[in-house]
């Protein structure tokens, strides 16, 4: 909760430097929504970048996928809009952090900047087939505790009723072979995320 002297904006910006550093490839880190702009560097032609770049300014809560060849600009789109999501979720945070408890990482001080407890916003960015393996060893577990999977239904659902928007951002999609389970398994994730809108 900020102070009297704080804005929400002080109490965050620690928070959103220790989330980024910790989830964003440094190549990428310095991307921003805010100040996207058309780059020679990206084989998607620049009258075609600033149209998406202004797109994405004007809906950044709709749901997008980025599908093309390597070098179109789609991690810098996804990070870009995936930065604005913890900005907007750790505000709703904020004036709640007194009755909220949850974190999801507690980084050990002498590998941190800021040694901050990262609350739990809601806000993942995964690798589909590293997801597509933690569900499968969540629902194969047996005797072994396997920790639960960092994005799932359960935990979008529990972003909601605590006043927060889930986003997922996912990538690599297209390294996953289509089979029942792994269709049925993003449904559903994708139907949870559907159901906020």
């Amino acid at each position: 909760m900020p102070t009297e002297t704080q804005t929400i904006d002080d109490v965050i910006r620690p928070l959103f430097c220790e989330i980024v550093t910790i989830t964003v490839p440094e190549k990428y880190r310095s991307v921003s929504l805010k100040t996207l702009q058309p780059s020679e560097r990206s084989r998607l032609p620049m009258a075609e970048q600033a149209k998406l770049y202004d797109e994405l300014r004007a809906n950044p809560n709709a749901g997008w996928a980025f599908f093309a060849p390597a070098g179109y600009s789609k991690t810098t789109c996804s990070v870009a809009l995936y930065k604005q999501a913890i900005a907007k979720n750790l505000r709703t945070w904020v004036p709640k952090s007194a009755e909220l408890t949850a974190y999801d990482y507690r980084p050990d001080p002498r590998d941190s900047r800021y040694g901050l407890p990262i609350p739990r916003i809601y806000v993942w960015r995964k690798s589909v087939p590293d997801l597509l393996q933690q569900l499968f060893d969540k629902m194969n577990e047996g005797e072994v505790h396997v920790p639960k999977p960092d994005i799932s239904v359960e935990k979008i659902e529990q972003g909601l009723r605590a006043g927060f928007r889930p986003c997922a951002f996912l990538e690599e999609i297209d390294k996953i072979k289509p089979s029942e389970y792994t269709i049925n398994q993003l449904f559903r994730i994708f139907d949870a995320l559907l159901s906020i809108a």
